[in-house]
């Protein structure tokens, strides 16, 4: 990184358009064969809409903020996860061309996203501020610089970074190490102050970068003597400005650093095998283990081109082939800036593959302001692109002839692309539509959303009804009748009042049903029994599609438009019965119960009363269950008869193959339980046959006296006391969508 003599003006040196237009046809390759050129289309929302998508609630974001009246701060709205005030600034909305568009919107399509645009923005960003920093490094061929900028674009840290758009923003890091190498520092506080004031607008944790590199460039203009110190005080101030104002102005200060701090601190680190290993099997290099498989969030593999030009440039290093860069009082604060970033990436937990070889408890404190900047391992990009530009830089000032440079850094480009094709391959997100919900209804859902006189999800915020992320399905619907909507994820959220309003809601299902008579209510089958009061006070009919059951009042403005009800659904029943183990005990007190644990079972075990009670009326030990141990046991006349723990076994397997003697014949049972490291399974054979329904918690099989099998359920201990039984006899008349 040899010392700045001029900056690259474009007006000035018309030669290095032509390459930068190199760079640039490049990147427009990488984004087509990776995203797609629909994605283009801004009437084109399909590809936003994936199952399980963090694009999804983005979009959605930007949805409900288009709509919403202006307020100030400017990026302030509501009816997105409802009843919370939401800043644009706190999700993946990308504040900087969203609050522009949202001037806009009044002559926008209703259907508009900018996600595919900033996407391809991002790419040719790379490519351009990649090609000006190597010049700035001193790179002065042409063709070096082009094939060199290329490197940039098939970053592996931003091809894997697809899933956050906003995160796609590198070229913001790559802006300051240009403002930071720049000869002219004069005009830098201002350059410095945009990229801090974009990167706020862009994502949280991209300021850090621009700040940190902003510091360090007014530490390096105070000890090369360029400025005094009272003037880099000034600039220090000024990038504090910049900041605050970016912040406010979005209205990021709604969530207190308290309600910012996520969960994950040292989960989401770097391995110090992050320069060497893809997140998944590459193309050439298969992945590496981690001791996390979390710690993708900290790759910052060069590829496998790279590492064996790593190889050899020792060699010819040694050989005085190659002009190294000073060290100087120049490069001293970014260099130590980029390491402490690269320390920080390791978070408390300093892991090589697979193994711990680290770990240091930080107070309390500190862990609470560590949990803000929860992906630590995202902070190992300062000093991987650092890395990537000095392997260019040194290729390029090697002591051999042109042609041999431009074949190496060819050569290694074409490794690495083969190297990083999994991650640069078409993605099956953007090319191919993955719906939320398969052949969801969405024409009869509109119909129960857009003509509900009020309308929420049940329960609120939450994410999962029938699969991973389904409630994105109604908020889309929400979203285009300008409704409100009480679920949606969000990244950091005010915790409080969401769990102080789902409290409301339960509490008036269960004491003031009648309150919800003209409310419309969508839900899934699992949360049915919370509304017995509510069907018994006969103000709404139950209609169901798609496994969903919406609550539609009676006097509503639904039933009234509808007048072929009896022909578009048929009359169903639904069990909405919530058994206690007590009763089901009861029920089966004369039967042998079968044990198996799958998954998790222990959590709300010594806070269920009537498991409790039956547990030492049995004279078993399962109270003591571990988090996530297997299990075994068998009960007849509410005695345990058998039981076993994973403690017990080599493997944490525990099974029993047995013979019961019932009243005219024996048959063989097998029961089989293995933790989440071997298997996470849960298998009650009873004659040949597997009875288990292999479900989180307690799965039981219940055997009569015949040895006829007469139910198997499972108790879903991790989180409730209850289950629901088909033996029950509480049912309520539902309408089903034919």
């Amino acid at each position: 990184m040899g010392r700045i003599t001029k900056t690259i003006d474009l007006k000035n040196q018309q030669s290095h358009i032509p390459f930068i237009l190199v760079a640039v046809a490049f990147a427009f390759a990488i984004f087509f064969s990776k995203i797609g050129v629909a994605a283009l289309n801004p009437l084109n929302d399909q590809w936003l809409m994936a199952a399980g998508s963090d694009w999804t609630p983005d979009y959605m974001a930007w949805g409900f903020y288009r709509n919403a009246d202006w307020s100030f701060p400017l990026g302030m709205f509501t009816g997105y996860s409802f009843p919370e005030q939401v800043s644009i600034g706190l999700t993946g909305a990308i504040p900087l061309l969203a609050v522009p568009l949202k001037i806009l919107n009044p002559i926008l399509p209703d259907t508009f996203q900018h996600f595919g645009v900033w996407l391809l923005l991002c790419y040719v960003l790379q490519a351009i501020f990649s090609y000006n920093l190597l010049n700035l490094w001193g790179t002065k061929d042409k063709w070096l610089l082009a094939l060199g900028s290329c490197f940039f674009v098939i970053s592996y840290t931003l091809l894997d970074r697809i899933a956050h758009t906003n995160l796609c923003g590198h070229w913001e890091i790559l802006a300051g190490l240009c403002v930071y190498f720049g000869a002219s520092h004069k005009h830098a506080w201002w350059k410095h102050g945009l990229l801090i004031f974009a990167s706020i607008w862009t994502h949280p944790y991209l300021v850090v970068f621009t700040v940190s590199i902003a510091w360090a460039d007014y530490i390096k203009l105070g000890i090369t003597n360029k400025e005094k110190w009272l003037k880099i005080a000034l600039y220090f101030l000024s990038s504090l400005a910049f900041a605050m104002a970016a912040w406010f102005l979005i209205g990021n200060h709604i969530l207190e650093s308290d309600q910012a701090r996520g969960e994950g601190f040292g989960v989401f680190s770097a391995n110090l095998n992050t320069f060497f290993t893809p997140k998944t099997d590459g193309g050439i290099m298969p992945a590496l283990p981690r001791y996390y498989e979390t710690q993708f969030e900290g790759v910052a593999y060069l590829g496998i081109g790279i590492l064996i030009s790593l190889l050899f440039l020792p060699i010819l290093i040694f050989k005085n082939k190659v002009n190294l860069p000073s060290l100087n009082r120049f490069k001293w604060p970014l260099l130590t800036l980029a390491i402490g970033m690269f320390i920080f990436s390791w978070s408390n937990q300093v892991c090589l593959n697979d193994r711990l070889l680290i770990y240091y408890k930080l107070p309390e404190w500190a862990m609470d302001k560590a949990a803000i900047l929860r992906a630590s391992g995202r902070y190992v990009w300062l000093i991987y692109y650092l890395i990537l530009g000095s392997f260019v830089y040194i290729i390029s000032n090697l002591k051999i002839d042109k042609k041999y440079k431009y074949a190496w850094l060819a050569i290694v480009l074409l490794i690495n692309i083969a190297d990083f094709w999994p991650q640069i391959k078409p993605s099956p997100y953007t090319y191919k539509i993955h719906p939320i919900v398969e052949n969801f209804q969405y024409d009869f859902w509109n119909d129960v959303i857009a003509q509900a006189e009020d309308f929420i999800m049940y329960p609120a915020h939450h994410r999962n009804y029938n699969s991973y992320a389904d409630d994105m399905a109604f908020a889309e619907i929400a979203m285009k009748n300008k409704r409100i909507f009480n679920s949606g994820h969000l990244a950091r959220f005010n915790s409080k009042l969401r769990d102080n309003y789902k409290a409301g809601i339960q509490d008036t299902l269960e004491t003031k049903a009648e309150l919800f008579a003209l409310k419309t209510i969508i839900t899934s089958k699992e949360y049915l029994p919370d509304f017995s009061k509510l069907v018994k006070a006969g103000n709404h009919d139950i209609l169901e599609a798609n496994n969903y059951y919406a609550f539609i009042p009676k006097n509503g403005n639904y039933r009234n438009e509808h007048k072929t009800l009896n022909t578009e659904f048929q009359r169903d029943t639904v069990n909405l019965s919530k058994e206690q183990f007590g009763v089901y005990t009861q029920r089966n007190k004369n039967n042998y119960l079968i044990f198996a644990v799958m998954d998790e079972a222990s959590s709300k075990l010594n806070s269920c009363e009537d498991f409790v009670q039956f547990i030492n009326n049995a004279k078993s030990k399962l109270l003591n269950l571990n988090f996530r141990e297997s299990y075994i046991g068998i009960v007849k006349d509410d005695e345990m008869i058998y039981e076993s723990f994973g403690r017990d076994s080599e493997n944490s397997i525990v099974q029993l193959d047995t013979v019961l003697q019932f009243q005219d014949n024996k048959k063989l049972i097998e029961i089989f339980s293995a933790d989440k490291n071997n298997g996470n399974e849960a298998r009650i054979f009873v004659g040949g046959k597997n009875y288990a329904v292999n479900d989180r918690g307690l799965n039981i099989v219940s055997i009569n006296e015949q040895g006829a099998v007469e139910e198997s359920t499972h108790f879903d201990t991790f989180q409730q006391c209850h289950h629901q039984s088909e033996k029950s006899e509480l049912y309520y008349v539902i309408w089903k969508r034919k």
